[in-house]
């Protein structure tokens, strides 16, 4: 029998996923709860994301391990960059 692990299904589910999936999922989600910011916040939080030394693999947080889409998406959210909210100018 095969043991099983939890973080090696976790990883190989997060691996298969695209960028769009992730988007897709995040929005949703976030739509559901009602807890979705407006779609130009939404924006310009990725355009900061995009250019920040803590984004690995064009989807992670390294900061936190969030994935940036599904963080951003979020109304109440905060840039977890140590020392500095890079989103913070942007409300």
């Amino acid at each position: 029998m095969e043991n099983y692990c939890p973080e090696c299904e976790r990883k190989a589910l997060l691996a298969s996923l695209s960028k769009e999936d992730i988007e897709k999922f995040a929005q949703d989600n976030a739509i559901r709860t009602g807890k979705a910011c407006d779609k130009e916040l939404y924006q310009k939080r990725l355009a900061v994301c995009s250019s920040c030394p803590s984004l690995i693999a064009n989807v992670l947080c390294k900061e936190n391990g969030y994935y940036v889409a599904a963080l951003a998406m979020l109304d109440k959210s905060n840039c977890p960059y140590p020392g500095k909210d890079k989103w913070d100018m942007l409300s």
